[in-house]
């Protein structure tokens, strides 16, 4: 018969294995906001919302749930159940290696940035979609394990409020960061197609109105 002493090593053995199969918890929010991350540095930005007709400022819109005002873009489904819950706006131009700063309005249900979009899916995304979304702000939909965000960065996050974006894609390597904290950084597969950028409304059915402005874009010249 076992003894104790050995039950109890036996038990300490599968707890060491067992913790050594747990993924990696997110990273904790940085105690200061990074100064980069807050607004663009430096020349070399271009504005992707010049102008107030969208089609000209070269974007690929649903007219009945998109607007630039005043140099602002709204989306917004008026709290109509078209019967598609998923209404994006699309540069026309494919992006690849990109620093990229966004300011972010959401009152309602989930929006957000769409980056590295094939645009294969016109009810969904196919790229990488940093979350506008309670209680998932901060993570990047699909690539990081959302639930592991779970309320991570809502004390960041200023509800109903305008909420600063800061992206950079280089060689497939994204990170992101929410109101100057990085809350992810990872390589995906994703992240190195050349892609479009696009906002995202997701409304599900529910009043959902999502304001962008302040969308600017660098090239980087990736290092080989």
């Amino acid at each position: 018969m076992a003894t104790l002493a050995t039950l109890a090593t036996l038990a300490a053995a599968v707890a060491t294995v067992l913790t050594a199969a747990e993924p990696a918890p997110a990273p904790a929010p940085a105690a200061e906001p990074v100064k980069a991350f807050l607004a663009p540095e430096g020349a070399g930005w271009k504005s992707l919302l010049d102008g107030a007709d969208p089609v000209a400022a070269g974007w690929t819109v649903e007219a009945d749930f998109w607007k630039i005002e005043g140099g602002t873009l709204i989306g917004d489904n008026n709290g109509k159940d078209s019967g598609r819950h998923h209404h994006a706006f699309h540069t026309k131009d494919k992006y690849l290696n990109y620093e990229l700063h966004a300011d972010v309005k959401k009152i309602g249900w989930n929006a957000g940035l769409m980056l590295h979009e094939q645009k294969s899916n016109p009810n969904g995304e196919d790229g990488l979609h940093p979350k506008a979304m309670d209680p998932w702000w901060g993570a990047v939909w699909p690539d990081t394990t959302v639930n592991d965000y779970k309320g991570k960065f809502l004390s960041l996050v200023k509800k109903d409020d305008w909420n600063h974006f800061y992206v950079k894609v280089e060689n497939g390597q994204l990170t992101l960061a929410l109101n100057g904290v990085q809350t992810v950084q990872f390589t995906s597969e994703r992240a190195k197609k050349e892609g479009f950028i696009g906002i995202g409304l997701h409304h599900g059915g529910q009043k959902t109105r999502v304001e962008v402005k302040n969308l600017v874009i660098r090239p980087i010249v990736a290092k080989p």
